[in-house]
């Protein structure tokens, strides 16, 4: 019998949301978007996809991790976001006239 993963998916999504809303009395939309990253953290190690359209197709390229303390979804940035800060960390320790980081010292200067 074919197992019919997006509905497998949006099912667990809804149980999720609901619990969260109506046990845990967390708005409806944080209670969605809390359900959306447990959902794909149960899912995706199983090598089951999201669905590819509706509410989870904008955190395709989104990665996320889960604060059992807090009971909250921890967003990590993407590639972009990161080189973005980078770039702007290495110009403002070039403005201020110091070494951003040993990693990018030319391998012949000792000293620099």
């Amino acid at each position: 019998m074919k197992r019919d993963d997006d509905a497998n998916v949006w099912e667990f999504f809804n149980e999720r949301a609901a619990i969260m809303t109506f046990d845990a009395g967390i708005p409806r939309h944080d209670a969605d978007f809390r359900a959306m990253v447990r959902t794909r953290l149960y899912f995706e190690p199983r090598g089951i996809t999201m669905p590819t359209g509706g509410y989870f197709s904008c955190y395709w390229n989104s990665e996320f991790g889960w604060n059992d303390s807090t009971g909250t979804a921890v967003t990590f940035p993407c590639a972009v976001v990161l080189l973005s800060m980078w770039y702007a960390a290495q110009i403002e320790a070039d403005r201020a006239g110091r070494c951003y980081t040993w990693l990018l010292r030319p391998p012949d200067v000792r000293h620099w």
